[in-house]
This record gives C-alpha cells, sequence and structure tokens, in this order.
C-alpha cells in the first residue's frame, strides 16, 4: 500500500513539475500558502503541486534521510519524456534508511529542480522507487519541499557552509519555501539534527 501511494505522489508530483517547466520560472521561490498546494502561476496559467503538511509528513513520505554533500557527478537521462538529471551525493549522515550507504543518485527536472552543487551541504528527503526506468535512483520527496541547503550567518552576508563547519549552520529552503517545515527545522543544524530522525 505504502508503495502505492509513494507511486501516486511521485505521478502527481511528476505532472505539476511538467506544468511548472511549460509555464513556470525555475530561478524564483515559491512560497507555500495554501493548505492542499502550492498553486505556481506564471502567464495565466496555474499549476498546483502536492504540499507537504509538516516535518511529519515529510519524514513519512521519506524512505532516506540525509546530510549528504553535492558533487559534480551528473548525468543526463530522459524521465518518461521529462529531461532529468540524475546527480551523485556523498552522504555525510543517514537519519533514516539504509546506514551503511556511502553516496546516492538523485534523480531531478532538468530545467525545473536546483541540482546540488559541488561541496554544497543539504538536507534531503528522498523516495525509492522512479519507476522500472531508474531503479538506481532517489526522487526528492515534495517536489522540492525535501530539499534544505545549510548556510554560515554573518553580520554582511551568508555563505555556504564547507564541511568543517555545517555544525553551526542555519537551514533554508533550496527551491520551495515551505514555512511550516521550517518553523519545525529552525536553529542551528546542531540542534535540530535529531529531529531528523
Amino acid at each position: 500500500m505504502k508503495k502505492k501511494i509513494i507511486f501516486s505522489v511521485t505521478v502527481v508530483s511528476l505532472c505539476g513539475i511538467l506544468a511548472f517547466l511549460v509555464y513556470g520560472n525555475r530561478n524564483e521561490k515559491k512560497e507555500v500558502n495554501n493548505p492542499t498546494s502550492i498553486c505556481i502561476e506564471n502567464n495565466g496559467v496555474k499549476a498546483d503541486l502536492p504540499y507537504i503538511e509538516n516535518l511529519k509528513s515529510l519524514k513519512d513520505e521519506s524512505d532516506l534521510i540525509i546530510l549528504c554533500e553535492g558533487t559534480n557527478v551528473q548525468e543526463k537521462r530522459d524521465y518518461k519524456g521529462i529531461p532529468s538529471i540524475v546527480t551523485t551525493v556523498k552522504i555525510k549522515e543517514v537519519f533514516k534508511g539504509t546506514k551503511d550507504l556511502k553516496e546516492v543518485k538523485v534523480i531531478q527536472h532538468a530545467k525545473l529542480d536546483v541540482q546540488p552543487k559541488s561541496g554544497e551541504i543539504l538536507i534531503m528527503f528522498l523516495m525509492k522507487g522512479n519507476g522500472i526506468d531508474n531503479p538506481d535512483c532517489y526522487g526528492v520527496v515534495g517536489a522540492g519541499q525535501g530539499i534544505y541547503v545549510l548556510e554560515v550567518q554573518d553580520n554582511i552576508n551568508s555563505k555556504n557552509t564547507s564541511s568543517s563547519n555545517y555544525e553551526e549552520a542555519y537551514i533554508k529552503p533550496q527551491a520551495i519555501k515551505n514555512d511550516n517545515i521550517l518553523k519545525e527545522l529552525n536553529g542551528k543544524y546542531k540542534d535540530i539534527k535529531n529531529k531528523l530522525k
């Protein structure tokens, strides 16, 4: 039953991503303000993406929750007619899922999603099961609501973290801002990592 729900969520997410790709602006951060969906509007056309209600829901839908580092190892793929990018990320810590994983491949929409950058430290909420086309990959839960960047804050500006200082980093959304999840993941990484388990 869980696999059917995950497959349904994946299909709905992909439909929403496709609509956003055709009509949306990928560089613009989207704010979540609707309790059941994320409504994206561009040029008079709307696309609705599933809304992740809270951190518990995000964790429940995830097969793998990790702290990871982006790499420059990427490959292009076609996923059911959708141009995709598969990025390999190096795992630093596993909060949920197979504990001995050292790296995983994450599949994302090539033109819509923001792919992890080399050296960037991220928290990723991932689900297995991108169909028979990409069985070696994980997808991001919540079409972008499941990726968070760790950043060090200073008085002048913010900087990306390096592996030496991410314990003191704050979390910010990578692509889609979900205020409910951010309220639960507030504070420094060292203070919130137990909430990810």
